[in-house]
């Protein structure tokens, strides 16, 4: 999928901090992972409307789903990360133990 067709180039460094915000927030026992998603999409907001704010003066409703999509561009990238690394994980221990 190429993601410049939703997210601006001007926001992908977005996609980044909410990335790392998010492995943050995922260390916190406290917050439940439910609202990750919603953190990261409000933080997503935050951010995009301030960046449009600096550069524009001004912010309208794409700016607003620029950071929604950010948020959540960055919970299914984590997701992705996630899943492939306990496929492959999975694999090598299955094939370790037909060997072993």
């Amino acid at each position: 999928m190429d993601l410049s067709m939703y997210i601006s180039n001007d926001y992908y460094i977005v996609v980044v901090l909410l990335y790392a915000l998010g492995v943050g927030v995922k260390k916190h026992k406290k917050i439940p992972n439910w609202c990750i998603p919603i953190i990261l999409s409000v933080s997503g907001v935050a951010i995009c409307c301030g960046m449009s704010y600096a550069a524009k003066e001004t912010i309208d409703v794409s700016t607003v789903m620029q950071g929604i999509l950010c948020g959540l561009t960055a919970v299914g990238t984590n997701q992705i990360i996630k899943q492939t690394v306990q496929n492959v994980s999975l694999n090598t221990s299955d094939n370790s133990d037909a060997q072993g």
